[in-house]
């Protein structure tokens, strides 16, 4: 699977359209055509109803929509993290757990001085954030127990 024919499965799937995809990627629209039936069979799954000048979606070409969108997404961070200067301060801070607010301001001066760390909070029961961390969705968990 390609990124590229991911990027124009997208395209086609945004627009509703082969040519107002091909406009908006600036390719031709028979190539667009045939990536996207070569896509399908190597998926083996229709991913498009075909229906006029008109065409959406099927179940599966839902799936992999959301799919092809996680990949775009991680393939953009991936490269813009690469791309960095070296001396930046980058990456994602995923915290799970009840957040005090002392922690989220430190947080956000983070934030201010460094525009390449993004923070993503979780507010879950231990049970929860710890299922989180096991699966990599967290990267910590705040945990606090009060005094009686």
């Amino acid at each position: 699977m390609d990124i590229r024919v991911l990027r124009y499965f997208l395209a086609v799937a945004r627009e509703e359209s082969f040519t107002g995809a091909a406009d908006s990627l600036m390719a031709s629209q028979p190539t667009l055509s045939k990536q996207i039936a070569q896509l399908e069979r190597e998926l083996g799954k229709k991913l498009f109803e075909r229906g006029g000048r008109r065409v959406t979606l099927t179940e599966d070409g839902m799936l992999l929509y959301r799919r092809a969108e996680e990949i775009i997404a991680l393939v953009g961070r991936t490269e813009r993290e690469f791309k960095s200067d070296e001396h930046d301060v980058s990456g994602e801070v995923a915290v799970g757990g009840h957040i005090p607010r002392f922690l989220l301001k430190a947080a956000a001066r983070t934030h201010e001085a460094h525009r390449g760390v993004r923070f993503y909070w979780h507010n879950g029961d231990a049970a929860d954030v710890s299922e989180r961390l096991q699966q990599g969705r967290s990267t910590s968990r705040c945990c606090f127990n009060r005094w009686t």
